[in-house]
């Protein structure tokens, strides 16, 4: 069983996008706010790669997104992102609720 949580956790104020569809100028996609919530942050893992061919590091930061289970929480999809910090987190699988179903957890990582 997992570890019990409430509320006061769920401490940091986030913002899950999805695209619209449409293409600005440049041919990148158009996001839109799909909710704003309170959720607790918890980062990880992180890694570093050298990519040689292109003599460039990239780096990754895993971190799992907590929100309270409602109806647009649980309808958290992969090709959705989160903004935290001013940060986008690309998100890696759909929710993962918790034991008793009051909970959804995302995993998303961050690239930089």
């Amino acid at each position: 069983m997992k570890p019990y949580r409430n509320s006061s956790a769920l401490s940091r104020l986030v913002k899950v996008e999805q695209k619209t569809g449409a293409s600005d100028q440049y041919g990148n996609p158009i996001w839109e706010t799909f909710f704003t919530a309170y959720a607790q942050v918890a980062d990880r893992v992180g890694s570093e790669t050298l990519i040689v061919s292109q003599e460039k590091r990239v780096s990754t930061a895993k971190t799992t997104f907590t929100f309270r289970n409602t109806q647009q929480s649980a309808a958290i999809l992969p090709t959705m992102r989160i903004i935290w910090r001013g940060f986008k987190h690309e998100i890696l699988s759909g929710p993962i609720f918790s034991d008793d179903r009051n909970f959804v957890s995302v995993e998303a990582v961050r690239r930089y």
